[in-house]
C-alpha cells in the first residue's frame, strides 16, 4: 500500500509537469498497464477490509443453483452449501445490493462451481469495470479538457482508494461507476449533438443534392439530443438498479438541465417524465424480487445506519415504532425488529432529502 500510494503520488505530480503537446494515447496504454499489474496484485488478496465479494458469490449461488430471492433468504438457511465457509459478516442478514447487481452476481456464478475460481471471476470481472472505467475518463477528457486527459485518467486509474475497493475487494461500485460514466459521456455527447445540430439545420438549408440532405437527416435522428438524452436517463435507471446511492445524483443532474427554466409548471412536468424514465429499469429488474411488505421489512433491518444513532432527526422515528411493529407480517418479528426498520426508513430519508 506504501508503494502504490508513493507511486500515484509521484506520477501524479510528474504528469501535472509534462507539456500537453506530448500526451498522447501512449500515456494510455502507460496508465491502463498501471492499473492491471496494480489491481492483480490485489486480486491475488482473498480479502482486505471487506468480505462482501464472498457475499456475492453466495449470493450469486442463491439466485442460480437454488432459484431462491437473496432479499427474503439469508446464507444460513443452506447450511450444506459448500460455499457458505467463505461468507462471514453476511451469514444471517439479508441481501440489500441492487436487483441489477444480484443478476449479474448470479450470471458469474454460473461460471464456476469452485469457490476459489469464483473469487477470481468475480474480483477479475470488477478489476474489469475498473480498466473500463480508466478507459471512458480518457474518452470524455478528450472531447472536454484533452489537455488534462492523462493526468485526469491518472487520478482515478491509479487511485489507491479505487484499486484497493474495487479489484482488492470486489465491490460492485465497479460496474456502478461504468455506468454513470457512461451517462456522463452521452452528456458530453448531447453537448456536442446540440452544437453540431445547428450547424447541420444551416447546412440543410444550402445543400441542394437530395441524397445528402437524406443521409445528413438520418444521420441526424441517430445522433438526436433527445435519444441521447433518454439513453443518459436509463443509464442513470441502470445504475439504480445497481446500487440507491443514484438517487443523489440524479435529482442534480436534472436540476442542472432545468435550471434555466422559469415556467414551474413545465419545470415540474419535465421533473416528473424524466424520474419516470430513470425509474423504468429499476421497475422492472425490481419485479421479480419483490414480495411485498416482507421484502421491505428484510431490506431495511439489514441496512448498517448504526452511525446514525444519535442524529437528531431520529427522535422522528418514535412515532413509527408502534406503527412498525403493527404493520410487521406475522412471524416475521422474531426475525426482523421493526424499530431498527422505522430507524433506517427515517434517517434513509433524510439523507436523500439532504
Amino acid at each position: 500500500f506504501v508503494g502504490l500510494i508513493g507511486i500515484y503520488t509521484v506520477a501524479s505530480f510528474r504528469l501535472y509537469q509534462v507539456s500537453t503537446g506530448a500526451v498522447t494515447h501512449r500515456w494510455l496504454y502507460l496508465l491502463l498497464g498501471g492499473a492491471l499489474v496494480f489491481g492483480t496484485t490485489l486480486l491475488f488478496q482473498p480479502m482486505l477490509f471487506s468480505d462482501d465479494v464472498f457475499t456475492f458469490m453466495f449470493t450469486g449461488r442463491l439466485l442460480s443453483i437454488y432459484h431462491l430471492n437473496p432479499w427474503v433468504i439469508i446464507p444460513n438457511s443452506i447450511p450444506h452449501d459448500p460455499y457458505l465457509a467463505w461468507v462471514f459478516s453476511g451469514r444471517a442478514t439479508f441481501n440489500i445490493f441492487g436487483p441489477l447487481w444480484l443478476d449479474i452476481a448470479a450470471g458469474l456464478s454460473t461460471l464456476s462451481s469452485n469457490p476459489i475460481t469464483s473469487l477470481f471471476l468475480f474480483k477479475g470481472f470488477i478489476l474489469g469495470t475498473h480498466l473500463f472505467n480508466s478507459l471512458l475518463v480518457w474518452n470524455i477528457l478528450s472531447q472536454i479538457a484533452p489537455e488534462r486527459r492523462a493526468l485526469g485518467t491518472l487520478l482515478y486509474a491509479w487511485c489507491p482508494l479505487a484499486l484497493i475497493e474495487l479489484a482488492g475487494s470486489g465491490h460492485s461500485e465497479g460496474i456502478l461507476l461504468s455506468l454513470l460514466l457512461l451517462a456522463t459521456l452521452l452528456y458530453v455527447k448531447l453537448q456536442r449533438a446540440n452544437i453540431q445540430r445547428g450547424a447541420q439545420q444551416k447546412q440543410d438549408i444550402e445543400e441542394s443534392i437530395w441524397g445528402k440532405r437524406q443521409i445528413a437527416r438520418f444521420a441526424d435522428v441517430l445522433h438526436s439530443p433527445l435519444l441521447l438524452y433518454v439513453g443518459t436517463l436509463l443509464l442513470f435507471g441502470l445504475a439504480l438498479s445497481i446500487n440507491l446511492i443514484t438517487l443523489l445524483v440524479v435529482p442534480l443532474y436534472i436540476w442542472y438541465d432545468l435550471r434555466t427554466e422559469r415556467n414551474i409548471a413545465r419545470v415540474f412536468l419535465s421533473f416528473c417524465w424524466r424520474i419516470l424514465v430513470v425509474l423504468i429499469p429499476e421497475i422492472l429488474f425490481i419485479a421479480p424480487f419483490w414480495t411485498g411488505a416482507e421484502t421491505f421489512f428484510n431490506l431495511t433491518s439489514s441496512v448498517d445506519m448504526d452511525h446514525f444513532v444519535h442524529a437528531p432527526v431520529g427522535i422522528l422515528a418514535a412515532p413509527l415504532h408502534p406503527l412498525y411493529r403493527a404493520l410487521t407480517p406475522h412471524g416475521l418479528s422474531v426475525v426482523l425488529n421493526p424499530d431498527l426498520a422505522a430507524d433506517v426508513t427515517i434517517r434513509a430519508s433524510a439523507a436523500l432529502i439532504f
